[in-house]
């Protein structure tokens, strides 16, 4: 048994909807029961251009034992050396210089200069101030005593040991049952933090009894606990493992094939992405507007094809299923989960179109940039009620859903995501009801453009000022007065005149933009959507960074953020054993999962499936582009059944009916197809020939199985229970034992949940 708290509330449902079925005399279909030097400036960072280039330093020749430990940290920016194209490895490592290659290490290259002075010995004249300020307000240090950092002491390397555990989130490590090292016995105050650093791997001591918890730390070793510590290994470096592989394309896009997997392994994940990148948008193609009235000559077909979602739901699923724009796709459904527009309230397929396309053309670009089209975008107007706001009638739902769910949130962030609190443990808000006023009066006076014929309106446009007619742009229901803005950011009063009322609106955006809860906020989002629903606070600090600062002193990059996300040392790896990683498939990754690992095509098998598949999802509680509420198909926030605090967003569409639905999902298109109709031209089928053809060992059907979907992460127990029920299916049956398998491995909860 694996006691993953994720698995434990789906494995409920499963168990429940079984009992149900089997109550009623039946069975699911398909389914038979059975080292010191001083640094230069600390704040130099090489250019973004030599990430990961080869660095070499003339003291660190090849044959170094730490070259490859040394030329990772300094590729990424952490060390530029000690000088004269040398990098003194055998120097030792002072406390400052400690805190820059922590703290930069971390993703942070730039920490921000600290308002006050923390450590008495440690001025702002000091070129390590906001590194060590950084450390202290992460936990990381809290002085050497008496209210000093002691900046020039040498670090040993049982402080570097902790130093490196509270780094990567672990204030207090739990004290080991048995000693490790002799000469690190429990009355070490370092005792737990040393054998967390051997627990992971990060080091193996000075001999094969020791740790010499007294010794200084040199430069070289430095590098080594950093890279170790942190997992900085290039994780997109070619030769990437399979399981690595197949996670990363879990992760990334809408599903892995045998293909791109070998693609992956072949030319690594950064070399992936960066081809993923280059390529073209597939897009939704624009569709016409159409009048508001539906014409009495526009026939059931004329409706479902211009009056309903039909063509773009087909399009969605189409897309994810055999474009190969798959990075930029996932990341435009991230970033569609997260602004939302929901289709169910645009009449017309054509008005929901442009904010897609805002989506697909930003998804690599920047927040900024997308953050200004979203606002102005008619369907958004319409959605959140902006294109009726005036100064004689204002509304907030806007300004509010923008700060609330689009940039912000309520609670002020620290970097890593956590919330700010005050003196008394209270979390401090981000904003009060004059900062929602203020930002009402920026987003007044704005309406749809005029009709490009009669009775057609222009949801292609972006909305413009309008006084109700057909004029250029008039100023008249915009507000001019003052206005709070976040921070204690205000707008002055101004004169009406059309480019004041723009200048309005982009000062409250760049508020917005560059308040420093964005970041966080962001990088939670991204990371929750497309990684894991419960990350640690170090690896939402390293992707805010990047938000932050892509490197070139870039705000709100997202091709870097998603980067960050997706190569960050808590994404990559062979195996994750944190019970509390991975998050439940949501039904339209479920879906395309299944459907693009076996070769989904037509019914007939002759061409590709037509993408009609809106009723499956619809049955697991998601319709596609049409999400129920402004908080997306389920709340971000919501809490995993039965675990205190941890977040599991998709089980807010889990229940017993919903668990059955998944389960009839894969019954239908393992044992069957989804045939031909009148809305599924083509209808849609799945290939099982490579696990037939391994039929006739069981255990080698159920490895393949485990390959395919779960990249050999299926436990023992599972693996054996499976091949059990397989070969309890007529050898000569090759087909029904590869479906059994498959349909077995993808009805898990060791599947459902993705880790």
């Amino acid at each position: 048994m694996i006691d993953n708290p994720f698995l434990r509330p789906y494995l409920r449902l499963v168990l429940f909807g079984l009992s149900l079925v089997l109550a009623t005399g039946g069975a699911l279909p398909g389914f038979a029961s059975t080292k010191t030097t001083s640094l230069t400036s600390p704040a130099a960072t090489p250019s973004p251009s030599t990430r990961f280039a080869i660095t070499s330093f003339g003291d660190v020749p090849t044959t170094h034992p730490f070259y490859t430990e040394i030329t990772n940290i300094a590729d990424r920016g952490v060390t530029l050396g000690c000088g004269g194209g040398n990098y003194c490895p055998n120097d030792f490592v002072t406390r400052e210089q400690m805190a820059a290659f922590i703290i930069r290490a971390l993703g942070m290259p730039n920490p921000p200069t600290p308002g006050s002075q923390r450590f008495t010995d440690v001025p702002p004249s000091n070129p390590f101030y906001a590194f060590i300020e950084e450390m202290a307000v992460r936990g990381i240090t809290l002085g050497c005593g008496g209210g000093n950092y002691c900046p020039s002491a040498l670090v040993t390397r049982e402080q570097m040991a902790a130093f490196i555990i509270r780094a990567i989130g672990l204030s207090n490590p739990p004290a080991p049952p048995t000693q490790r090292f002799a000469d690190v016995p429990p009355t070490n105050p370092f005792y737990a933090f040393v054998d967390q650093m051997a627990l992971r791997g990060v080091t193996s001591g000075c001999s094969t009894t020791n740790y010499c918890p007294s010794s200084s730390v040199t430069r070289s070793a430095m590098a080594a606990f950093l890279v170790r510590g942190f997992g900085l290994t290039d994780p997109g470096s070619p030769g990437a493992s399979y399981a690595n592989a197949a996670r990363f394309l879990e992760q990334a896009t809408f599903g892995p094939t045998a293909a791109e997997i070998a693609r992956v392994q072949s030319i690594g994940i950064r070399a992936y992405l960066d081809e993923q990148f280059a390529l073209p948008i597939s897009g939704y193609p624009a569709m016409p507007l159409q009048t508001t009235s539906v014409p009495p000559t526009c026939d059931s077909t004329c409706q479902r094809d211009t009056y309903s979602h039909y063509l773009l739901q087909r399009r969605f699923f189409e897309r994810a299923l055999y474009q190969p724009d798959q990075v930029r796709q996932r990341v435009a459904w991230s970033l569609h989960k997260t602004i939302v527009v929901s289709g169910s309230a645009l009449m017309q397929p054509s008005w929901m179109v442009p904010y897609l396309q805002i989506l697909d053309n930003n998804a690599f670009g920047n927040y900024r940039q997308m953050l200004g089209q979203i606002t102005l975008n008619p369907a958004m107007g319409l959605y959140l009620d902006m294109m009726t706001s005036t100064r004689f009638n204002p509304n907030e739902n806007y300004p509010r859903e923008i700060l609330q769910l689009f940039s912000v949130g309520t609670d002020k962030l620290n970097l890593d995501g956590t919330p700010i609190r005050d003196v008394n443990g209270e979390i401090v808000p981000t904003y009060d009801q004059s900062v929602v006023d203020g930002f009402t009066k920026a987003f007044t006076g704005w309406r749809l453009a005029p009709q490009p014929a009669p009775g057609v309106a222009d949801y292609i446009t972006p909305m413009v000022l309008d006084n109700n007619s057909t004029a250029p742009e008039s100023p008249s229901n915009h507000d001019f007065t003052q206005k709070t803005l976040l921070n204690g950011g205000t707008i002055p009063v101004r004169t009406s005149s059309v480019a004041n009322a723009y200048l309005d609106l982009n000062d409250a955006l760049d508020n917005i933009f560059n308040h420093p809860n964005v970041g966080p906020f962001m990088a939670k989002h991204f990371i929750h959507n497309m990684v894991t629903s419960n990350p640690t606070p170090a690896y939402v600090a390293r992707v805010a960074s990047k938000f932050n600062d892509n490197g070139s002193g870039v705000r709100g990059d997202l091709k870097a953020v998603v980067e960050a996300v997706l190569l960050d040392p808590e994404a990559r790896g062979d195996t994750k054993t944190t019970p509390t990683y991975g998050h439940l498939r949501e039904p339209a990754l479920l879906i395309c999962n299944v459907l693009r690992m076996f070769d989904a095509k037509s019914a007939d098998r002759l061409a590709n499936s037509d993408g009609y598949l809106t009723p499956q999802s619809q049955a697991m509680d998601q319709d596609p582009l049409r999400p129920t509420t402004v908080f997306s198909y389920f709340p971000a926030d919501f809490g995993l059944p039965g675990s205190g605090e941890l977040l599991g967003p998709e089980f807010g569409i889990l229940s017993t009916s919903t668990t059955l639905k998944r389960a009839n999902f894969i019954n239908t298109m393992v044992f069957s197809k989804i045939n031909v109709s009148t809305n599924a031209p083509m209808g849609t089928s799945i290939s099982l020939a490579g696990l037939q053809a391994l039929a006739a060992t069981p255990s080698a059907l159920v490895d393949e199985a485990n390959k395919l979907l779960m990249y050999n992460q299926m436990s023992t127990d599972m693996r054996n229970s499976i091949i059990t029920a397989v070969t309890a299916v007529s050898a000569s049956n090759t087909l029904k034992r590869a479906q059994t398998a498959l349909y077995l491995v993808a009805t898990s909860s060791q599947y459902q949940v993705q880790r």
